[in-house]
């Protein structure tokens, strides 16, 4: 199937244009933002369908839009005549399309039809010469039989659930390293044990200090007892002297005699009063000395070592948390490991699966390779290649990519020498095919071409 012509109005930067097709070859030219590239692009939103078609179509400061195509058939006659028109009103993203064959009639479900029956790929071979290389291998998948986007997307989902096990498995790697060398310790009794035992002691020890206080006050109170002995001992002592001193009075002082008799047996009186008091207090001395002998000074239990044991064991019971957590970690590790290598695994049969689809499919160019990144031909990557062999490769899978409209749209045409653009021509012709260059250029070029200026055809 072919073009016959074509009428675009009010598209993108078109104002009005008919376009007919001369021949196989056809080019279209004028300077930047002119107006040629959307009299292109025109055409691929008729033949391309929905997928191709952007918001806004519809020109600024216009109502509605509308392109319309008729095809020719000159092999099977199936579309010979037929004629496809498609609009726009301003403000609707929805298009409105209409088909009529041949005899007038049109068809019923055109959108059903055209999906169908027609499908104009706009792949470039000049784009595609000047892709990267991973991104000439996406578009190379493009071509019908050989799309991987189905094993694309289950690898991206096996991707994206190893990278969050990843993620799990590191956190809990890193978390592993807080317990290393942590070992579980044995032999040590319970704190419920030891702090029973340290309880025991304490209130023996309380007993035993209240004992050794009663002590220490019975104490206090023989050392009263003796100070008021000692006391009473002195005074008998001075007791003692002063009679003597008296009775030297009385020898030395006659007329005082009398009176000294009287303070010499008022003094002895006093003296067999504290000599019975004195008495008393020395039998009380040994009642409390007597007491103080049959009783046995206590020591305290020291629970240092007690203590210690408990804080062992204390420390035993966080080790072995630790050690449990260290356990439980590690096990957390292992299943996590099992899950990437099972994912990777997954990963790496979708992988396999993307080889063996593109490996079975019979490329359009003899001696074609699809690899991960990059294409080669004949052995040689792509961007090795010469021009002539890229030209050829790329004109080859365009029009692989358009089995029904032999058509070809070339938009960078600007960059093309005599030879290459003979190439093109050459290899279009030789498959039958019609070819559309798009050229930038500040007045034609030739008398053979269409020049396009504010939107409409000057030439």
């Amino acid at each position: 199937m072919k073009i016959i012509s074509w009428h675009a109005e009010n598209i993108k930067r078109v104002v009005v244009v008919d376009i007919e097709m001369k021949g196989d070859v056809l080019t279209i030219e004028g300077k930047n933002a002119q107006g040629k590239s959307s009299s292109i692009d025109a055409l691929c939103y008729l033949l391309g369908g929905e997928r191709l078609i952007p918001h806004n179509v519809v020109k600024q400061g216009e109502d509605k839009a509308k392109i319309q195509a008729v095809l020719a058939d000159p092999i099977t006659q199936e579309f010979d005549g037929v004629t496809i028109t498609r609009t726009w009103k301003k403000g609707g993203e929805q298009s409105t399309l209409e088909i009529k064959l041949a005899d007038g009639s049109k068809v019923r479900s055109p959108q059903e039809w055209l999906n169908e029956k027609i499908s104009l790929s706009t792949f470039d071979p000049m784009m595609f010469c000047n892709l990267r290389p991973v991104e000439r291998v996406e578009e190379l998948k493009k071509i019908p039989g050989l799309d991987c986007s189905a094993e694309d997307e289950e690898y991206q989902k096996a991707y994206d659930r190893r990278h969050l096990v990843n993620r799990d498995l590191d956190k809990a790697k890193k978390a592993l390293t807080e317990y290393e060398g942590i070992e579980t310790v044995k032999g040590l009794r319970k704190i419920s044990d030891i702090q029973a035992d340290i309880d025991v002691a304490d209130i023996k020890n309380t007993e035993i200090n209240n004992h050794n206080a009663e002590m220490s006050k019975k104490q206090f109170e023989i050392e009263a007892v003796r100070f008021e002995y000692k006391t009473n001992e002195e005074k008998k002592e001075k007791a003692i002297k002063d009679k003597e001193a008296k009775i030297k009075e009385i020898e030395n002082l006659q007329r005082t005699i009398e009176e000294l008799k009287a303070s010499i047996v008022e003094l002895d009186t006093t003296y067999t009063e504290l000599i019975e008091i004195g008495n008393k207090i020395k039998e009380k001395g040994l009642i409390l000395k007597k007491e103080l002998e049959g009783v046995e000074v206590k020591t305290f239990i020291d629970t240092t070592t007690l203590k210690e044991e408990l804080l062992r064991a204390s420390d035993n019971i966080e080790v072995k948390a630790k050690f449990e957590r260290r356990k439980e970690i590690v096990s957390e590790i292992a299943e996590l490991e099992s899950s990437v290598r099972d994912i990777q695994s997954e990963m790496d049969a979708i992988t396999e699966k993307k080889k063996s689809k593109i490996a079975s499919f019979k490329l359009p160019v003899l001696g074609l390779e699809v690899g991960s990144k990059d294409i080669m031909f004949s052995g040689i990557p792509f961007d090795n290649l010469s021009q002539a062999q890229k030209i050829s490769v790329s004109m080859a899978l365009a029009m692989a990519q358009n089995p029904s409209v032999k058509v070809l749209l070339v938009r960078e045409a600007s960059l093309f020498d005599k030879t290459t653009l003979q190439l093109v021509v050459a290899q279009a012709k030789e498959k039958d095919f019609q070819i559309i260059f798009e050229r930038v250029s500040d007045s034609p070029s030739s008398k053979d071409v269409i020049y396009i200026e504010d939107g409409e055809i000057q030439r």
